[in-house]
Parts: C-alpha cells; structure tokens; sequence
C-alpha cells in the first residue's frame, strides 16, 4: 500500500464469483454467510478495514460491514443477497496520513469463504 504524507493510503481486493466458480452457470444462490481471513499492513497505526457487497458487475458496493484487520470472522450482513455470476466481494484497508511518505506490506495473504444456498 503506498500512503502519502497528507491523505494516508487505501488498498482494495476484489473476490468476483466467475460462472467457472459455480456448478452450473445459470444456477443463482443467497448467501448465507462470507468468512474471511483478513490482512493488515506493517507500522501502520491507524488501520480500518470494510468488507464489501457488490452487484453483478458493479464498481459500486451497495453496502459495506467493518472488519478487524488481521483477523478471522465471519459476516451475516449480507445474508439474503444474491449469490450468481458477477457479483463480488472487496476489502478495503485505509490507513491515516503519517506526514511522510512511505509503503506499507501486507502481513499475510487475505481469503474470502462464501456461504450461500442453491435457490
């Protein structure tokens, strides 16, 4: 993550759902739960971190739940949303300006678990 002296940093992972991910392509689904594994990033003080519901297809969430940086949990926010083809799942980290500019790394690799039933 790259944080600049006056605005601080933010980082986004994105976890689609690829028709090769499901058993049949046209098969659409609710979610029942998403676990995770997060990640957080070193020397950084003042770290948030969001896990968030996207639409199929769509840049924009339509609604975000705070997580733990460097945590493992699970998620019912998003339980009764669709789970189909396009949709996606992203974690935003962000990070407080510092005054000086600088990289942060990620401590481990993060992970998402999607739970959902076959409507």
């Amino acid at each position: 993550m790259l944080v600049l002296s006056s605005t601080g940093g933010h980082t986004l992972e994105q976890y689609p759902i690829l028709s090769l991910d499901l058993p049949y392509s046209s098969q659409l689904g609710t979610i029942t739960g998403i676990s995770y594994d997060s990640t957080s990033f070193s020397d950084s003080s003042s770290e948030t971190a969001e896990l968030c519901y996207h639409l199929a297809y769509q840049n924009n969430p339509v609604t975000c739940q705070a997580i733990i940086p460097n945590f493992t949990g699970e998620v019912t926010a998003f339980n009764g949303l669709g789970f189909r083809n396009g949709v996606k799942v992203s974690v935003h980290h962000r990070v407080e300006a510092t005054g000086s500019f600088h990289y942060l790394q990620p401590t481990k690799e993060e992970s998402i678990t999607f739970h959902y039933t076959v409507d």
